[in-house]
């Protein structure tokens, strides 16, 4: 009989221990904090600012609590499952718990990472250990389900009965495709989208329907000539029909949630159960770095995401029809296919020694040829004509292929990459198991146990892994942009693999176990990473900065409406794909001296400019009077050549000198997705940075990096901050300078009395003063809220005359 009392007894005992742990390692990393970011102080004093009630203690206590709860219970719930035969000596009921109990005690340690990424997959792992651990006690002597276990047959009675048993996947699949089509829309309309990569793609279909095929005025001559990718002639027609956006959005969308139902099969045909298929095929759509491949605009790559996943599942039920198509699809969508294909390949011939599959290989071999005349011939046929730049030349010495840039370091001389590799295996292995690859690695297979590692000799379907591994692009390294989608079918796929081995091995009695044990460490582990990752929507420390269509969005986009459809423009990047159908397009500065009409937003980022030569530009345009401000307005600006120049002298006054920027609009920050509504804003929101906020940074706004004209100016930071029960320092504002504060203010409770928006002015002479930045600091005491950030300059008529006007 199970004794409760003593069960409850330890599981409170663990909770006690794991919150205690918890409010330690957080206590510890504020004092590191605190000593990294004020290291001139003295150590004693700055020990003592450290404290048991601020960031991040009370927030790893709200991370960890939870997990004990959940433990606590779990641990009663491992304690009733019988001993045997799931292990192979007795255990006491109290001993089932403590095992329960004993991967949570290591996540106070986890959480004490100072690397942020890499703190979600290790919780995720403590977590889905756990859980698998309880379920695997739990349903010792659990008879298998049948309706689960069995394989699906196709009824005879119709369509609807077929579709039933396959419903929780579809269903799965349905609402991923809504919700993330709805958040890229919303991101472009929010003027957030790029001329990179989602104009160039728009510029390419729209050129193509009228008779340049995939040229782009961009990138200056046909993205074939960058990416051999004719799967975009396929998208020509629907792009015809519906030329917006949204259609590539949501075409890229759809193309992810379809990847789900290969992944699904798979894991069907290899006996996993419709329950842990559907949870891994769901897994890998919320994946944060999925989420995050997603977010970024549109990229072809994403499209080559379900044709691999289908390449891998009909490579194992060998369809060989499905395979050679995915194959096709997979080459058409991008020329270095032929890597996954080869993997696959592999995979399937030495998975099974005794029935060598061999059709794979000759496809991938195939596909090899086909990829490496694209790289070789076929990119260099539709590259650069004579006289016109290479797209984004990265500098450096040239190479046969523009995108091996991104492996420089396994060049040895004269010798080619993979001469260098091969002869080199020591120092490219000790390469691959770096901090940042690795850390990239484990945020891949942590939501599914790292089962992707016991594949056997299957593992050959991670092949593309290994461009993660070698690149040493950071970009790659770290999956950001879409750099991580491609990973995720091989992964998942690996991963699939590796739970049937565990399953094949378990004793027969022990195998429905093993299938509850993997459904609920992989649920856990995931839904960990869903709320931890920075990659993920629903992290409260996501990356991905909010996207809101505020009143000046809707204004700005009223000035780019000025531009006319078919006038030849150039537009500053983000927010440049509203301009892409059009025949002569270029992207700020670039295209000036050929351009009719010019698009400036100098609240957004001024990539691939700075934004002091973007602004420059701006007034020498407005000062030759060749160019005329057609329409201005909350720091956007619209000019047209040729056009009435009588109003340039206010256009300058209006964006350069009474100048100013919603800190909600601006990606410069330590907090993104930190965007509150308020309807006391200036625009409606306002960025709100809270004392339980995780992240470890310390500036609610800096930048914008600008340089002002010779003057005396005021900026003023419109804030509000609200006290809480944590010990500590409001924060200040300050101007800043190439390492230099120019002015700082510590704000006091009588700045900001009453908790409403306050205007704090601070003044400043700006001679010599270049990449200037005007920032908001918090320090983790009080809610501290900026909203907008305005400059008046104290004789405009003076600094107007230094212009020219």
């Amino acid at each position: 009989m199970v004794r409760l009392p003593r069960v409850w007894g330890l599981s409170i005992g663990a909770l006690l221990a794991v919150t205690g742990l918890a409010w330690a390692s957080g206590y510890a990393l504020a004092v590191v904090e605190i000593l990294r970011l004020r290291p001139e102080g003295d150590v004693a004093q700055l020990l003592t600012l450290g404290t048991t009630l601020g960031w991040p203690t009370v927030d790893f206590a709200r991370v960890v609590v939870p997990g004990a709860l959940y433990a606590m219970v779990a641990g009663v719930y491992a304690a009733r499952g019988t001993a045997s035969p799931v292990v192979r000596w007795p255990m006491t009921p109290t001993a089932r718990a403590a095992l329960v109990h004993a991967p949570l005690l290591i996540s106070p340690w986890v959480l004490g990472q100072l690397d942020v990424v890499r703190r979600g997959p290790l919780v995720a792992l403590c977590f889905g250990a756990s859980a698998a651990l309880c379920a695997w006690l739990a349903s010792a002597n659990s008879p298998p389900s049948v309706a689960d276990e069995s394989p699906v047959e196709p009824s005879p009675r119709g369509v609807l009965s077929r579709v039933r048993p396959h419903a929780p996947v579809l269903v799965l699949m349905l609402a991923h495709f809504a919700l993330f089509a709805f958040l890229a829309i919303r991101r472009d309309a929010a003027l957030w989208s790029a001329t990179v990569d989602l104009g160039i793609f728009k510029e390419a279909l729209w050129n193509t329907l009228h008779g340049r095929p995939l040229h782009s005025p961009t990138v200056g001559y046909s993205f074939l000539g960058e990416h051999f990718s004719p799967i975009l002639f396929a998208l020509a027609p629907l792009y015809g029909l519906f030329p917006t956006s949204a259609t590539l959005l949501i075409v890229q969308t759809g193309a992810i949630s379809l990847a789900a139902w290969p992944i699904y099969r798979l894991a069907l045909h290899h006996g996993l159960g419709r329950r842990l298929a559907t949870l891994v095929a769901g897994s890998m759509l919320v994946a944060p770095a999925m989420q995050h491949s997603m977010m970024y605009d549109f990229h072809m790559d994403l499209l080559g995401v379900p044709a691999l996943a289908w390449a891998i599942h009909a490579a194992e039920r060998r369809r060989h029809v499905t395979l050679i198509v995915s194959a096709a699809v997979l080459c058409a969508v991008k020329e270095d296919a032929f890597l996954a294909l080869l993997g696959i390949a592999m995979a399937a011939y030495f998975g099974n020694p005794r029935d060598r599959k061999r059709v794979p290989i000759v496809v991938a071999l195939v596909a090899t040829v086909y990829c490496l005349v694209a790289i070789l011939v076929l990119i260099k046929r539709f590259g650069p004509p004579p006289g016109v730049p290479e797209y984004m030349a990265a500098g450096g010495p040239p190479t046969a292929y523009k995108f091996a840039r991104n492996f420089r370091h396994l060049t040895n001389g004269s010798h080619g990459p993979v001469r260098t590799l091969l002869g080199m295996p020591i120092r490219f292995a000790l390469y691959a198991v770096t901090d940042a690859r690795l850390t990239s690695a484990l945020v891949l297979g942590a939501p599914v146990l790292l089962s992707s590692l016991f594949a056997g000799a299957r593992i050959f379907v991670l092949v593309p892994l290994g461009i993660l591994l070698l690149s040493d692009n950071p970009e790659i390294v770290g999956m950001r942009y879409h750099y991580g989608a491609i990973h995720h079918p091989t992964t998942y796929a690996a991963a699939i693999f590796g739970m049937a081995a565990w399953v094949a091995r378990c004793h027969p009695e022990r195998r429905v176990a093993m299938q509850r044990a993997l459904e609920s460490g992989v649920i856990a582990a995931t839904l960990v990473m869903v709320a931890m990752h920075p990659g993920s929507m629903a992290s409260d420390a996501n990356t991905h900065d909010s996207r809101r269509v505020t009143a000046r969005v809707r204004r700005t986009n009223a000035l780019a409406a000025l531009v006319p459809a078919d006038g030849r423009a150039t537009v500053t990047s983000f927010g440049g794909a509203r301009f892409s159908n059009r025949r002569e397009l270029w992207m700020y500065p670039q295209g000036v001296d050929r351009a009719d009409w010019a698009f400036v937003d100098l609240q957004r980022p001024a990539w691939p400019s700075r934004p002091d030569s973007r602004d420059g530009l701006v007034v020498e345009l407005l000062h030759s009077r060749v160019w005329g401000a057609v329409g201005w307005g909350d720091g956007a600006i619209v000019l047209a050549r040729g056009h009435d120049a009588s109003h340039n002298r206010t256009a300058v006054r209006d964006t350069f000198l009474r100048r100013s920027y919603e800190v909600e609009g601006t990606e410069q920050t330590d907090y993104p997705n930190a965007i509150e509504s308020d309807p006391d804003a200036s625009d409606g929101y306002a960025r709100v940075v809270r004392p339980t906020d995780r992240r470890s940074g310390q500036w609610v706004v800096f930048g914008p990096y600008i340089r002002l004209p010779p003057g005396h100016w005021t900026v003023t930071f419109r804030v509000r901050a609200e006290p809480t029960r944590f010990p500590a320092d409001i924060g200040a504002v300050d101007i800043f300078s190439q390492g230099r504060t120019i002015v700082n203010h510590a704000l006091t409770p009588e700045d900001v009395e009453g908790g409403r928006w306050h205007d704090v002015p601070l003044e400043f002479d700006s001679i010599g003063a270049s990449d200037l930045e005007f920032r908001v600091r918090t320090d983790h005491g009080w809610i501290l809220a900026a909203d907008r950030i305005s400059l008046r300059v104290d004789d405009e008529h003076a600094v107007l005359r230094h212009l020219g006007f």
